[in-house]
């Protein structure tokens, strides 16, 4: 379903790297879409799962009062047209029982009782799934009536849990992305992460997009979400904008309330990050100087 596309927020900063990879209206079918008892089921959440939706979903593997979990990424399944799949008709926040194994597990399935349990994370129908391929395809012309028009993928995620918006921003697509921004019904999602915790303000901030940094923030972007990656920095967007010496970024995430001293994993804080950057000395003094500003607007002190 299109080739696989790694995309790293700066190859200088090692506490970014597998961010998250980039290849990758509501779907009513089968017997939910009957009258009745299967009517009010369909019903339960705004997307179910209908037939050729995609899934993505926390996966662990249960045997008694045991229970291990997959961390490292979300599962992907696209639902069959099969009555009995488990995932048809699951909405966003259920747990199901699966068939499969993911490969992380397949060494337990030969023990006695052992089942595989799916915490579904997001729901992509088969219609929103159109604007994924597009974007996979680069048809962008395509994405943007899509969006524009027919009202469809607004919210969709890749194979990996991506969202649209993020991919947009990845792919440079300013236009696409403020349409996105921009649509009314579904609205988008614009702190959706990725399943380390990007979000697509993380990925403008890396590229330096200024004005896609801007829209992001006056459409109410978080200045202040996190990576959620296991042995990542646990870094905020202001955090990125300092170690890359983005001062206008910088200064935009601070006039939206971004907080200098939100800490790293390691207990740094943005002025730490400015001090240790590998940029010129002027930047990082203009860094640390907006940095106190802030400070000072907030009405405290270092």
């Amino acid at each position: 379903m299109g080739l696989p596309h790694r995309v790293i927020l700066c190859a200088t900063l090692a506490v970014a790297q597998n961010m998250g990879q980039w290849v990758g209206g509501e779907h009513c079918a089968g017997s939910h879409c009957g009258p009745g008892k299967d009517e009010k089921e369909a019903k339960r959440c705004e997307h179910p799962a209908g037939a050729g939706a995609h899934v993505l979903y926390n996966a662990s593997v249960a045997v008694g009062d045991k229970t291990e979990h997959l961390t490292t990424r979300w599962v992907h399944a696209v639902v069959d047209g099969r009555i009995l799949n488990p995932l048809t008709g699951a909405c966003a926040g259920e747990t199901v029982e699966v068939d499969e194994f993911p490969e992380e597990f397949r060494h337990r399935a030969s023990e006695k009782g052992a089942k595989v349990l799916a915490e579904v994370v997001h729901v992509t129908s088969a219609d929103d799934v159109r604007l994924i391929d597009a974007l996979k395809a680069r048809e962008f012309d395509v994405a943007a009536k899509l969006v524009n028009e027919d009202h469809v993928g607004v919210n969709a995620r890749d194979d990996h849990g991506v969202p649209a918006l993020s991919i947009a921003v990845q792919l440079r697509q300013p236009v696409l992305a403020a349409s996105l921004l921009n649509a009314v019904d579904p609205r988008v999602d614009v702190d959706a992460a990725t399943p380390s915790g990007y979000t697509a303000l993380h990925f403008a901030v890396g590229s330096n997009d200024r004005n896609v940094v801007k829209a992001l923030l006056r459409r109410g972007a978080d200045p202040n979400a996190q990576i959620t990656q296991e042995q990542s920095g646990g870094w905020g967007p202001l955090h990125f904008a300092c170690r890359l010496g983005h001062l206008e970024i910088a200064k935009s995430l601070l006039d939206f309330d971004a907080d200098p001293l939100l800490t790293g994993n390691a207990g740094e804080n943005a002025f730490k990050v400015a001090e240790d950057a590998a940029v010129p000395y002027a930047t990082r003094k203009k860094i640390a100087g907006l940095l106190n500003e802030a400070m000072a607007r907030r009405g405290g002190e270092l």
